[in-house]
């Protein structure tokens, strides 16, 4: 289980999962994990020599409240973990809507930005309603969405998002 695997990277002294605020034991689905640690043989080894590498390929991934209280829900996610950083690409459904994204997060401090999730998925009016984003007056149909969510440590969290308005019926 996906659960299992994840306290193991969220085992101390890594906080791996608890970094990107996931709490491992909400997590539900399969995967099947790869890890590879790289230490010297001292009697007391500090955590910042151990070189630790995981990829993951998870199914059926589960996880609560990941945007506007809504579940990923069917996640086929592949994850690439290492000392200075993770990658997660897939897809599943948040809430109502089918999405596709990549998650990059950055465990070094000096880098920019530390996180960033590139998405693509498509909109219904049922959808709009779930994200508490709809204007039926204004916008139905289908709607595509690129975005990406970007955030440095320290500052304020930034949102681009491109629409694909060729199905819509304003």
């Amino acid at each position: 289980p996906v659960i299992d695997q994840l306290k193991l990277i969220d085992h101390e002294p890594l906080r791996y999962a608890r970094r990107l605020g996931i709490e491992a034991n909400q997590v539900q689905g399969r995967a099947a994990t790869r890890a590879r640690f790289e230490f010297p043989l001292f009697h007391d080894l500090p955590i910042d020599d151990v070189a630790i590498a995981v990829a993951s390929h998870m199914t059926n991934v589960k996880l609560p409240d990941v945007v506007s209280d809504q579940d990923l829900t069917n996640g086929q996610l592949d994850l690439a973990l290492d000392g200075g950083g993770m990658k997660i690409t897939g897809r599943g459904s948040i809430g109502p809507a089918p999405a596709e994204f990549v998650w990059q997060e950055s465990f070094v401090s000096d880098v920019s930005p530390s996180s960033e999730i590139s998405f693509k998925g498509t909109m219904d009016e049922a959808t709009r309603q779930a994200f508490r984003i709809s204007w039926p007056e204004v916008l139905g149909g289908a709607v595509g969405l690129t975005g990406t969510y970007l955030k440095d440590s320290g500052q304020p969290a930034r949102l681009e998002a491109a629409l694909d308005l060729t199905k819509a019926e304003l």
